[in-house]
């Protein structure tokens, strides 16, 4: 399911672009076996763009696609972005998309985008290294909505 949400006042504002993951229950279980707890299982994604700087919603780059994103079985890397445990991975199109949103004058706040799924907080007990995902990762629609500044 797509969520099209268009701020109330204007068409003009922050936004948050992102696909939540169709299958999450394949990331789940890395995170189980990496000994990794997961803030919220139901939330699993991948941010396109949290814009701070507003944009205007009804330009065409800002339209949710609704087709799905496959990813397909890599080497994906657990690191550390910031205080979060997140999973890196390799991806032309969400990468491709990521550059026509900020052609379109969205700007994030972190200069590279790295396609990532955040897990949750560092434990103490973590360490960066490679991660086989055996299985693709379905990616669903896009949705977009506010983001929170």
């Amino acid at each position: 399911m797509t969520l099209k949400v268009v701020p109330a006042s204007s068409s003009v504002a922050p936004i948050q672009i992102g696909r939540n993951l169709a299958n999450a229950n394949i990331v789940q279980g890395i995170a189980r076996h990496l000994r990794i707890p997961v803030s919220d299982p139901t939330d699993l994604h991948v941010t396109l763009m949290w814009s701070r700087v507003p944009v205007d919603w009804t330009h065409k780059a800002f339209l949710p696609r609704i087709y799905p994103i496959i990813v397909d079985s890599q080497m994906m890397k657990l690191e550390r972005f910031g205080d979060l445990a997140v999973l890196t991975f390799e991806s032309k199109p969400l990468v491709s998309r990521h550059k026509a949103l900020v052609a379109a004058g969205a700007r994030s706040d972190h200069k590279d985008f790295k396609p990532h799924i955040t897990l949750g907080p560092w434990p103490a007990h973590a360490e960066p290294q490679n991660v086989p995902l055996k299985s693709p990762i379905v990616l669903s629609g896009e949705y977009r909505k506010p983001a929170k500044v």
